[in-house]
C-alpha cells in the first residue's frame, strides 16, 4: 500500500508538457519584415483630413494611390521613391518617410485591408511625432486607405 502511495505521488508530480505553451518570441527585425509584407501593394485614399478640412468624394478621386513595395513607398502620380522606417512594436506604431530634414514622422494603424496614418502637416524632422490620431484643432494630416484588390 505504501508503495502504491509513493507511485501515485511520483506520477502526479511528474512534469506535464505545456499544452498552451507560448509561441516562440519573434525578433523586432522579423516583426518589421512581416509588417512590411502586410503593407505591400496599392492603397486607395478613402478619407483625407488636412488642416481642419475633410476632403469631399470629388477631391478624394483626384488624390493619387499610395504604393508600398518592400521598405519603400511612392505615390501613383510619380515622384521620387521614399524609404520608410517602421516600428510595429511602438504604441502607436510608427513610420518615418525619408531621412534627415525631409523625414516625416508618422503614426499608423494597419488592420487587414485598412491603413490609417497621421502626421503633423508640413512634417519634418524638427516636428514631434503625433501621439494620437486626433486632428481637430491641430495642424495634422489624417488619411485612411483601403487596399486595392489586384
Amino acid at each position: 500500500m505504501r508503495r502504491l502511495a509513493f507511485l501515485f505521488i511520483g506520477i502526479t508530480l511528474m512534469p506535464i508538457p505545456a499544452w498552451g505553451a507560448p509561441a516562440p518570441k519573434i525578433s523586432k527585425e522579423e516583426l518589421i519584415k512581416e509588417e512590411l509584407a502586410k503593407l505591400e501593394g496599392t492603397w486607395e485614399i478613402v478619407y483625407y483630413h488636412r488642416d481642419g478640412e475633410e476632403y469631399s468624394a470629388e477631391d478624394l478621386a483626384l488624390l493619387p494611390k499610395v504604393l508600398f513595395k518592400g521598405d519603400e513607398f511612392q505615390y501613383s502620380l510619380g515622384g521620387h521613391v521614399r524609404k520608410i522606417y517602421i516600428d510595429p512594436t511602438a504604441s502607436p506604431k510608427t513610420m518615418d518617410h525619408g531621412m534627415g530634414l525631409e523625414c516625416e514622422k508618422t503614426i499608423y494603424v494597419l488592420d487587414g485591408d485598412t491603413f490609417i496614418q497621421c502626421m503633423d502637416v508640413n512634417g519634418s524632422a524638427a516636428k514631434p511625432r503625433p501621439k494620437d490620431f486626433v486632428v481637430k484643432g491641430k495642424e495634422r494630416l489624417l488619411m485612411k486607405c483601403k487596399r486595392v484588390k489586384e
